[in-house]
């Protein structure tokens, strides 16, 4: 692991980002598409990003190891592992009016459902717990 890291290094300049450099090493790895994924959005990249972090923390094989990748906040996962600070600032926006009325009619139209099925249940379990014979 650590000659591939080493090789995908030389292809990039000494001031290159985390993020460069990953992609890098992930030009480095050959997946078969029969192979499973650990996630369905997995990609090359978020398999250079683990090389990575097992150069750096040492193999998963071992509890303490995976919880020291896992609590390193240096290693940027990326999406959809991660929220970027991008994500944070978008959700800062105030919402419009139309947008405020758009998420009002949804929300009301999920109550009434919810309401409904909650009244279903409620009569079916009402009748279910009648028609239980006495043991």
């Amino acid at each position: 692991l650590h000659k591939i890291v080493s090789n995908a290094d030389l292809n990039v300049l000494p001031e290159a980002s985390p993020g460069e450099r990953n992609v890098q090493v992930s030009k480095l790895i050959n997946i078969s598409p029969r192979t499973s994924l650990p996630h369905p959005e997995w990609t090359v990249l978020h398999d250079a990003v683990l090389i990575r972090a097992v150069t750096k923390h040492g193999w998963i094989d071992k509890q303490e190891t995976c919880s020291a990748i896992g609590n390193d906040k240096t290693i940027k996962w990326g999406a959809p592992f991660e929220v970027s600070d991008q994500a944070g600032k978008e959700k800062e926006k105030p919402a419009t009016p139309l947008e405020d009325q758009a998420f009002q009619a949804d929300y009301d139209e999920l109550y009434g459902t919810a309401s409904r099925a909650l009244n279903f249940i409620q009569k079916l379990n009402e009748n279910f717990v009648e028609g239980v014979p006495p043991t």
